[in-house]
């Protein structure tokens, strides 16, 4: 039981934290493109979309990158599978994520749908998670660096 609360509170964060991080997001692309004065929730091209009605272009938002937050919890718990060799987990947790980040991009108007666009949003996401993996990597090797000695000095 406890397992499974576990992992319901790691999506409920998961959930959360999209929406959180979806809404900080839109601060920051508001203020670079429309200036330190205006605030847009969502693209211009998907409240267009949504009829100009902004709560429900904010609404649908917050929803799909709760989901997305969603996947990344999800995949964390994926990533968390010790068993399965490195390079089968950073496959399963790189593509799916990748896959449904491209899906709520298009829905939410993130880029235009065309070759360059798409080519330019895997780019930066492919950059960032391969920045994020590294570290990651870095961090556990350091880790196991540090076990591996205090086994050797309790040896000794």
């Amino acid at each position: 039981m406890r397992k499974k609360y576990i992992i319901i509170s790691k999506l409920l964060l998961g959930f959360f934290g999209g929406v959180g991080i979806g809404h900080l997001i839109s601060i920051i692309v508001s203020a670079i493109i429309a200036g330190p004065n205006t605030y847009s929730v969502v693209v211009p091209a998907f409240l267009e979309m949504m009829g100009g009605n902004e709560i429900l272009a904010a609404t649908i938002a917050a929803i799909l990158t709760g989901v997305l937050g969603l996947v990344f919890a999800f995949g964390n718990i994926i990533w968390q599978q010790n068993q399965w060799s490195l390079l089968k987990r950073t496959v399963i947790y790189y593509f799916g994520t990748i896959i449904p980040m491209l899906v709520v991009g298009w829905v939410l108007k993130w880029f235009n749908v065309g070759f360059l666009s798409l080519l330019l949003f895997v780019l930066i996401f492919t950059i960032i998670f391969v920045l994020i993996w590294v570290l990651t990597y870095l961090v556990i090797r350091s880790d196991i660096k540090k076990i591996n000695s205090k086994l050797k000095e309790k040896q000794n």
